[in-house]
């Protein structure tokens, strides 16, 4: 199955003989086979889009049953059918499905058959990764549908009914309303627990349980430097089991591991402060600094890892009071990961419970990061966060 993307009000279900024109790559040749295509479908390559419109046109009374454009990827899905008043189903693909369809017609062609196409209307479409996400750091918490996304509009003409337009930029302000829903539906967590909450129950799979490529079929499977955790799941960041917590004390740290002096970071935490002269106030680093890499976050990333190291991490309990769970891990390439305790056991008085993440290298030369995941599981959730880790060459 081959997935397009468009907007018709046509039939659910198209089932008619294809045809194509691998020669045919713009308006003005359209015109010359307006008379071979009735009751077919018709599928082109283009390479400009502007060619879309005026071909329409063109074939508006040759009895095509549905015409499908093979196209570089655009951000918009264009309502065709009431922006010029032409009732042909289209479709667009990328250029990638557009060879699959034609080697397709090439083999049936070769055998003397003739080569039908089936065309169901869906209310979904595949999500390129790299038009969904929007960056709010080098590399992303999340990502979140962010073109392509149908909107009801009042008609041009008339307050009755609605239209439909296709918008961009909309990763964020999806991510902005699913961050709204969780506040309230937890209104004591902290910002740390809601990013947690997205990033460890989001999906690493299209909604066909296939896998994700950060440049659309055919592209690069994507990995974390392309989505993060993964592609947002609102439902299950209502009830994450598990979330990576944070507090100031925690930023405080994370300041003093990047070298900032005792006195600005003091500054920074009385500043604001309306009783500066209390303890709870200023905050001066620790005589032992934490680590950077011990920063609560819902992932791990080892940018240069040599042989081994040790990072920590502490799940806080939001699920069931009484549960238990257990480790389960995928170690990126080349890696070996050792994670004590291997089991959590939480209870009405254990809402906490630190881990230390061990990971080693299992080669001596260097190489580009490389991805996996670490996860608790108790049966009921699924908590994962994914590791990047890159291998420094030894010196």
């Amino acid at each position: 199955m081959i997935l397009g993307q468009g907007l018709f009000k046509r039939k659910e279900e198209v089932f008619a003989p294809l045809i194509t024109f691998p020669n045919i790559t713009n308006n003005e040749q359209v015109k010359s086979i307006a008379n071979e295509v009735d009751g077919k479908v018709l599928m082109l390559l283009f390479p400009k889009e502007d060619d879309i419109t005026a071909s329409l046109l063109t074939l508006n009374t040759t009895g095509v049953l549905a015409f499908i454009v093979a196209i570089s990827p655009t951000d918009k899905i264009w309502d065709y059918n009431k922006l010029i008043d032409v009732p042909i189903p289209f479709i667009a693909i990328d250029l990638e499905q557009g060879n699959q369809i034609f080697d397709y017609f090439l083999q049936c062609k070769s055998k003397i058959q003739r080569t039908f196409l089936y065309i169901i209307r869906r209310h979904y479409f595949k999500e390129k990764i790299s038009n969904i996400f929007s960056y709010l750091k080098p590399s992303p918490d999340v990502a979140a549908p962010g073109v392509s996304i149908l909107a009801a509009v009042c008609p041009l003409k008339g307050n009755n009914g609605f239209q439909i337009y296709s918008g961009t930029s909309m990763a964020t302000p999806h991510v902005a309303g699913i961050v709204g829903l969780l506040k309230v539906a937890h209104p004591n967590w902290s910002p740390a627990a809601i990013k947690s909450a997205l990033v460890t129950t989001a999906w690493n799979e299209d909604t066909y349980r296939s896998e994700i490529y950060s440049e659309g079929t055919g592209g690069k499977i994507a990995d974390p430097f392309d989505f993060g955790g993964g592609i947002c799941n609102p439902n299950g960041a209502t009830d994450p089991g598990l979330v990576y917590d944070m507090d100031k004390n925690d930023y405080m740290n994370y300041l003093c591991s990047l070298g900032y002096s005792n006195d600005k970071v003091y500054n920074a935490t009385t500043y604001f402060s309306k009783t500066k002269n209390s303890t709870a106030a200023g905050i001066i680093c620790p005589h032992e600094v934490p680590s950077r890499l011990d920063l609560n976050l819902p992932s791990i990333s080892i940018p240069n890892l040599k042989n081994s190291i040790t990072v920590r991490r502490t799940v806080t309990n939001v699920g069931d009071s009484n549960s238990i769970y257990k480790l389960v891990v995928n170690p990126p390439k080349n890696t070996a990961i050792k994670v004590s305790p291997h089991i959590l056991k939480f209870s009405s008085q254990t809402k906490k419970i630190s881990f230390e993440v061990t990971i080693t290298s299992t080669q001596q030369r260097a190489s580009k990061f490389n991805f996996g995941s670490l996860a608790w599981a108790d049966g009921k959730y699924f908590v994962r966060i994914p590791i990047a880790v890159r291998k420094q060459a030894d010196v």
